[in-house]
């Protein structure tokens, strides 16, 4: 599993060329060695998510142990999901601010 920071999950609904298009996005950061000279800091990230890792986010931003998976995308390409999430603790992303 890989530690995570969720920042945030969003549900979404939208109708194209007649079909009901539905999902969740999760939007996270990870911990990881930037070794890049052109980069600083972490880049948020957004994977797909199921309905059971939404309901598992009670709170967010929250610290979670994750698992990915991979499934066929567009084109045959894979894509990467969020498959589950252990909540370790909620996390005050901008301290005591308000």
């Amino acid at each position: 599993m890989d530690k995570l920071l969720i920042i945030g999950a969003i549900r979404y609904s939208f109708e194209d060329a007649g079909r009901t298009v539905k999902g969740i996005s999760c939007h996270y950061v990870e911990t990881y060695d930037v070794t890049d000279p052109n980069k600083r800091g972490l880049v948020p990230m957004k994977s797909p998510c199921s309905e059971e890792v939404f309901a598992a986010l009670t709170q967010a931003p929250c610290l979670v142990d994750a698992e990915f998976g991979r499934r066929p995308g567009k084109a045959g390409k894979a894509e990467t999901f969020i498959k589950a999430v252990k909540v370790i603790k909620p996390f005050n992303l901008l301290g005591a601010a308000s």
